[in-house]
Formats: C-alpha cells, sequence, structure tokens
C-alpha cells in the first residue's frame, strides 16, 4: 500500500519501522507477484516512450496501454525496433490479429512493429502530436523574423518576444471583441488586433499563419479532405525549408492523419501516466536499476480492484451489517 504512493523508499522505511534495504526486497517480490503474463490483447492499444535510468538502452523507454480503458500493460525497457518486435511475436498471433487500431506519435520504427506484429491494426496519429508539430514549425519562423528585427525595430522586437502564446493560439479562439489596454501597445486593443500587427511584418509569416490554423481547424473538426486540401495548396507557394520538411512529414502520414480524423481514441492518457512516473522517479531521487522502477510502476497501476478491496478496512457500516448477519 505505501509503495503505490509518491513518496521515497526511505520515507515508507521510517513510516512503518524498517530499513530500505527491506523495503527494497518487498518492492522487487510484489513487483515479480504482478508480473504480465497475459496472452491476450485488447483491440485498441497506444504507444509511448518516456526516458528511464542511464543504464537502459539509449535512456528511453517503452511504455503501452489500451486505449479505451486506459489500463496500463507493460513497460519495456527498451524502445527500439528489435526489441519491440521480440516482444509482441511472444503473443499468440491470434492476438495480435485481434488488435484493430495502435496510437503512436511520429517515431518512425514503430510502423514497422505495427506491421510485422499487428496484419490488421490500424495507425493513428495521436492529434496532440501533430498539433505540436505544426506549432513548433510556425514558432520557428516567428523567432527568425523576430531575430531581424532586434536592433532595426526594438518594440516589434519585444512584441514577437512577449507575445508568442497569442501566435500559437488557434486562430478561432481569438478574442476579438474585448478591448483592454496593453504595455507593448498604444490605446486599446483586442487579441484579434495584436495578431494581425504582427502578422503584418512579414507577408509569408501571414501565410504560413493561415495555412497551419486551417490545418489545426481541419483536424479539430475531423474534416480529412480539407486537411489533404490545404496540405496540397501549400505547393503552390515558396516555403522556408522546415515549414516544407513539416508539411512533407504529415503528407508522408497521411494514411494515419486520416485514422486519427475518424477515430477519437487519443494518447492523451498514457501522457498523464507518464507524468506519474516522472514524479516517481523525482520523489525517489532517481532510480539506477531499470527492474525496480518497472516494480515501481506496475504497482502504482496494475493493482486488480480485488486487492484493493482486501486491503481496506470495513467501515462502522459494514461491520453493523456483517454482525446483523452472523
Amino acid at each position: 500500500m505505501e509503495l503505490q504512493a509518491l513518496q521515497a523508499m526511505k520515507t515508507i522505511g521510517n513510516r512503518v519501522a524498517v530499513s530500505t534495504h527491506t523495503v527494497m526486497r518487498v518492492l522487487k517480490t510484489v513487483g515479480e507477484s504482478i508480473e504480465v503474463k497475459s496472452k491476450t490483447l485488447p483491440e485498441h492499444l497506444s504507444f509511448d516512450e518516456f526516458k528511464s535510468v542511464k543504464e537502459a538502452a539509449g535512456a528511453m523507454s517503452f511504455i503501452y496501454s489500451d486505449s479505451e480503458t486506459h489500463d496500463l500493460i507493460d513497460v519495456l525497457e527498451s524502445r527500439q525496433q528489435n526489441a519491440l518486435m521480440a516482444h509482441f511475436q511472444r503473443y499468440p498471433y491470434a492476438a495480435r490479429k485481434n488488435v484493430k487500431t495502435v496510437t503512436i506519435d511520429m517515431y518512425s520504427p514503430y510502423l514497422a512493429v505495427i506491421n510485422d506484429c499487428f496484419p490488421n491494426a490500424e495507425i493513428i496519429i495521436d492529434r496532440f502530436h501533430i498539433v505540436q508539430h505544426l506549432n513548433r514549425a510556425l514558432n520557428r519562423l516567428r523567432i527568425e523574423i523576430m531575430n531581424t528585427a532586434r536592433y532595426t525595430r526594438p518594440r516589434d522586437y519585444r512584441k514577437l518576444k512577449k507575445q508568442w502564446k497569442l501566435i500559437l493560439k488557434n486562430s478561432w479562439k481569438v478574442d476579438f471583441e474585448a478591448y483592454t489596454t496593453h504595455r507593448l501597445y498604444e490605446g486599446l486593443m483586442t487579441q484579434k488586433m495584436m495578431v494581425d500587427y504582427l502578422l503584418s511584418m512579414d507577408s509569408q509569416f501571414h501565410w504560413i499563419y493561415e495555412l497551419i490554423n486551417d490545418l489545426k481547424y481541419s483536424l479539430s473538426t475531423g474534416d480529412f479532405k480539407q486537411f489533404d486540401q490545404h496540405l496540397k495548396s501549400s505547393k503552390q507557394r515558396p516555403l522556408k525549408r522546415y515549414i516544407r520538411t513539416t508539411l512533407k512529414t504529415l503528407e508522408r502520414y497521411a494514411d494515419s492523419i486520416k485514422n486519427a480524423c475518424h477515430y477519437t481514441l487519443s494518447n492523451g492518457h498514457l501522457e498523464g501516466i507518464n507524468n506519474k512516473i516522472k514524479t516517481l522517479k523525482r520523489t525517489g531521487f532517481g532510480y539506477k536499476n531499470f527492474d525496480n522502477l518497472r516494480a515501481r510502476i506496475l504497482i502504482s497501476f496494475n493493482l486488480t480492484k480485488d486487492q484493493e478491496k482486501t486491503i481496506r478496512p470495513l467501515t462502522f457500516q459494514e461491520e453493523e451489517q456483517e454482525k446483523k448477519s452472523a
């Protein structure tokens, strides 16, 4: 029960009056008892990675879960393609054939793993990572324009530097009604007026801002045809190399983005799990051994409801009911 909470091993030992080594032995024993031995897989999977320990291959470990129930399935030390294939091929072919969708980010080795191990699975690119990909390209262009105006137009430089969140905000959510004062502008301004001023500094900046927001809006409404049309229209004008690279990447994952528009599945729950893992590492002042970290993660997430019920003490009402029935 103590190992489920976000606290250090030494804190647990002090609370239950045992040594830290005893806590470590209990961690290993309980971790082995809830070892993942299932021969089945859910119909919808989610793949992601997190930074684990320095000794791990590449220092990035692999984690996957059920996309529908958000239950954690297992944690692997390496996210490399060969290690993932060896792991998933331990499952029977019938179980792997039953998987319908796999939600991933744009880490390319996952594609080969899914194609080889899950013959009937459709690949879904997580919508958050698509938007993040677009925003990074737009933000890089903002910084480039900002640096060109640093010495010639210092006021414009400060506006571009301080109002980066306003540029990355979805255009259909920018307020155009509320007038407020702002220390970088004279008189009353709305958010829309500020954005228009920033975009007027460069004609290509304005066009790319509109293009990226059109892509984000099509993705948010699930309209892949419109998304694809905007991608094709981008070829009609010259673009910065990194902007073109971003759009080519989206074209390469077009089929998976189409599935993202069709399904409502995402990796949002895995990002929450990864955040809790980071907190576990922070409270434990880091982990050197991957097996100990994996055992702690499984204990935190994989205890069944039946186990929790046996641990929970009876309430006063439950004790009274038991007495009456006896």
